[in-house]
């Protein structure tokens, strides 16, 4: 089986035989993942300012409203836009219906927070973890401000300095 490395809007000539909107078999590798048909994606929530997802689209091109989609990869694409430039797609469904959306910017969808997870795997840029440093210098900022107490400072500063 063929493996495909596919790299979002770009234009790029593929190492495919595939012809504008035609199907191209996976499974495929895409922003470092590897998808194929019937995997599950999760898009958590939109982030446009009017709560619709960016890089979501239905049938007709329109950004999808809502939240919390489990949605199924129905198959990939090769497409060429209005301007020339070369698109690879994953054409997806809802589990429920015939209902269709697409996705063109896989990496775009992740960093933007809205694809979260790929057959129940967490996608996106690991949480960073604050420094000790990090954490004296807020609860320094609570005893200033009066939120703690000395005591309570010196305790949370004695188990930081412990880790």
């Amino acid at each position: 089986m063929k493996s495909f490395i596919f790299v979002l809007l770009m234009t790029a000539s593929l190492t495919t035989s595939a012809q504008f909107g035609q199907r191209v078999d996976g499974p495929v590798t895409w922003a470092g993942i590897t998808l194929q048909e019937n995997d599950t994606l999760h898009f958590s929530q939109g982030t446009l300012t009017n709560g619709q997802f960016r890089f979501l689209y239905d049938n007709s091109g329109q950004h999808i409203d809502g939240s919390n989609y489990n949605l199924l990869i129905k198959k990939f694409e090769v497409r060429q836009v209005n301007n020339g430039q070369v698109k690879n797609y994953i054409i997806l469904r809802w589990p429920y219906g015939i209902v269709n959306a697409h996705v063109s910017d896989l990496s775009g969808a992740i960093n933007s927070g809205e694809l979260t997870a790929a057959n129940g795997k967490v996608l996106g840029k690991p949480q960073a973890v604050p420094s000790v440093a990090d954490e004296l210098l807020k609860l320094k900022q609570l005893l200033d401000g009066g939120v703690l107490t000395q005591q309570e400072f010196d305790e949370q500063k004695t188990k930081l300095l412990k880790q």
